[in-house]
């Protein structure tokens, strides 16, 4: 899950510009609901082992300072994903 750290680190944006979330399909949150573009926004998801580790990494983000849920809805979820707000987001 490091790679998520980096991919923000990368963009030099603040933690507080990201959004962080939990789907057992990221990209449908990510595309769907969130209205990410895939071509024209800053996004990235991984797979964690468990929904127990997906968690552990969705908590340790809003530590952090990112955007999110603070209690996610799908407790089987294992894809964490970030993206870059814009105004064209949801949120």
């Amino acid at each position: 899950m490091l790679h998520l750290r980096g991919f923000i680190e990368e963009h030099a944006c603040a933690p507080h510009q990201w959004y962080v979330g939990l789907a057992s399909d990221a990209e449908e949150k990510l595309f769907q609901h969130h209205k990410v573009n895939r071509h024209a926004n800053s996004w990235i998801y991984r797979m964690a082992d468990s929904p127990e580790t997906a968690r552990s990494v969705h908590e340790k983000f809003l530590r952090l300072g990112c955007d999110g849920e603070q209690h996610a809805n799908e407790l089987n979820a294992t894809d964490v994903y970030i993206y870059l707000k814009s105004h064209k987001t949801s949120p």
